[in-house]
């Protein structure tokens, strides 16, 4: 690529790439002093004619967009099989690389950070467009002269940030999110959570996403890690991440309490607007301006923690008067008082009865052979995960991975399934493993287990579907109903009771009235096969006694 020519542009030097292309520094052709920055965008994203249309309209809207915290884009154009498009050159690093050269950033150059950004995406979304893969690697940090704004935000003379790859991944969003090569669009570590469930991207999928990168720079990790999509997709739409907080003690409560606003899951939690949330942020750092006495919290090019600098002392008062006596004796009271709190705090915390392992695993238990998957997420959320990280050798390590992997392949299984709206079936297999994951879906996954084992016995040694078919045996090894007992069940042990009670005293219409719901709700339920012979052996013992 190196030396080709792209439209007036000659390519001079690769500068980085990611899975949606490569970005190169070019020089114009008629211009050598004109440098630009071109992204060539990756062959197996560009292969559908539909797409590479929807990017041609999406390269028109992003021409428009002119703001100073945001990349300025150029155009876009087609080189035979290679398609690119052209933005402002940067020679700046970018959030990620900064991330890894200095490590946490301060709170207040992320504070800094996090309102150039948003001034960013209020721009563009009053223009109709929206990121979809906001990111620490799309911030870019372009240098400025401390002496000249030069169009700059005012508040900043260190970094200005720079967005880049606005509405890109919105040109192919229609593939189902997955390129050819597998690789995401839309980093999953920044992935909102209706984004997750599949949903159409927002403006506040974006404040999600910038939710996501500030934790990251103040903390130095993402809010979630995992070891899979399938677990970055579970984790987003039910887990609570760690509050930044518990990681920073220095960090200002009013920033914890916004970057918590940000990551809810559900979206009309978070800022309805650009406007409202820069207004918030703005108000923060006003705020803590004035609470440190601060002169500046822009963040400077060094990875240092800023030197917070005081304002000049106050002139001293025109008359001193002697503090009351009250007053002097009551100050080192209530520090005493403040103190004696604290202290009983750190003790209470220190002995207070914490839940053994088995405690943990007991709890969780009813949980988890529940029906309801929303009780399978608070088992893994309450118990089972604290059980993990406070007790890693506990005696049910067997159990509760055989539970996760469970809820990890249901949450491939919902995000699999979205894809049917994306995209139309290729295959009669892919078309049946798609009908398991609805059944799956929809609560019945024994429906579905019978639907993939259907597909390996008519399809197995078909090379056309054999991807099908290793996803259908992936799936039956790993998806599997939870354990229910039906008969040691509250309410059914309840509702049995009451029909014999009603039996007893005669009123054989009552009981027979129990049996018969019990018999149709659980009638095709492989696990209530003793419940029901014991409501045969009732109805019939009933009968016999009925008899003169």
């Amino acid at each position: 690529m190196i030396g080709k020519q792209l439209g007036r542009w000659i390519v001079d030097q690769e500068l980085g790439g990611g899975a949606m292309g490569k970005v190169f520094r070019a020089h114009a052709a008629d211009a050598p002093e004109e440098v630009r920055a071109i992204k060539v965008l990756a062959a197996d994203l560009v292969r559908d004619k539909v797409a590479r249309q929807r990017f041609q309209r999406e390269t028109e809207l992003l021409c428009n967009l002119d703001h100073p915290n945001i990349v300025r884009f150029d155009g876009a154009g087609v080189e035979g099989e290679t398609l690119y498009y052209v933005m402002e050159y940067i020679s700046g690093n970018d959030c990620e690389s900064r991330l890894r050269e200095i490590g946490r950033w301060p709170w207040a150059e992320v504070l800094d950070l996090a309102i150039q950004v948003t001034k960013g995406l209020k721009y563009a979304h009053d223009h109709g467009v929206v990121h979809r893969d906001l990111k620490p690697a799309n911030l870019l940090l372009q240098k400025v002269d401390p002496d000249s704004t030069n169009g700059a935000d005012a508040d900043s003379v260190g970094f200005q940030v720079k967005i880049a790859d606005f509405g890109v991944a919105r040109a192919f969003s229609h593939q189902g999110e997955i390129t050819g090569s597998g690789q995401f669009i839309g980093t999953a570590l920044y992935m909102a959570p209706e984004q997750a469930a599949g949903k159409p991207a927002t403006k506040r999928s974006d404040f999600y996403a910038l939710g996501c990168v500030l934790y990251t720079l103040l903390t130095g990790r993402p809010p979630f890690n995992g070891t899979s999509l399938a677990e970055m997709v579970h984790k987003h739409q039910f887990v609570q991440p760690e509050r930044a907080s518990r990681l920073l003690v220095d960090l200002p409560h009013d920033l914890d309490d916004l970057i918590t606003l940000l990551l809810s899951k559900d979206p009309a939690k978070r800022p309805a607007d650009g406007s409202v949330l820069l207004k918030r942020l703005e108000s923060i750092r006003g705020k803590l301006v004035r609470k440190h006495n601060l002169e500046d919290t822009a963040f400077r090019e060094t990875g240092s923690k800023p030197e917070f600098v005081l304002g000049n002392e106050p002139a001293p008062p025109a008359e001193i008067r002697e503090e009351p006596s009250w007053r002097r004796i009551g100050k080192p009271v209530a520090l005493g008082l403040g103190l004696l709190l604290c202290i009983a705090g750190i003790v209470y915390a220190f002995v207070r009865q914490r839940p053994s392992a088995e405690e943990l695993y007991r709890k969780a238990e009813p949980l988890m052979a529940s029906d309801n998957p929303a009780d399978w997420e608070r088992a893994w959320n309450e118990y089972l995960e604290p059980l993990n990280a406070r007790f890693p050798d506990h005696a049910h390590k067997s159990e509760v991975e055989s539970f996760r992997l469970m809820l990890d392949n249901l949450a491939a299984v919902r995000r699999l399934g979205t894809r049917q709206r994306f995209s139309t079936p290729r295959s009669e297999a892919q078309r049946f493993f798609e009908l398991g994951i609805a059944r799956c879906q929809a609560g019945d996954i024994e429906g579905g287990r019978k639907i993939w084992e259907h597909l390996v016995q008519a399809f197995h040694g078909i090379e056309a579907e054999h991807r099908w078919v290793q996803l259908a045996l992936l799936s039956l090894n790993q998806v599997h109903p939870p354990a229910h007992d039906v008969r040691g069940s509250a309410a059914v042990r309840s509702a049995m009771e009451r029909a014999q009670r009603h039996a007893s005293e005669g009123q054989l219409e009552q009981a027979d009235s129990i049996w018969q719901g019990l018999e149709a709700l659980y009638r095709n339920d492989p696990a209530a096969k003793e419940l029901l012979e014991e409501i045969r052996r009732e109805r019939a013992r009933t009968s016999t006694n009925k008899r003169p």
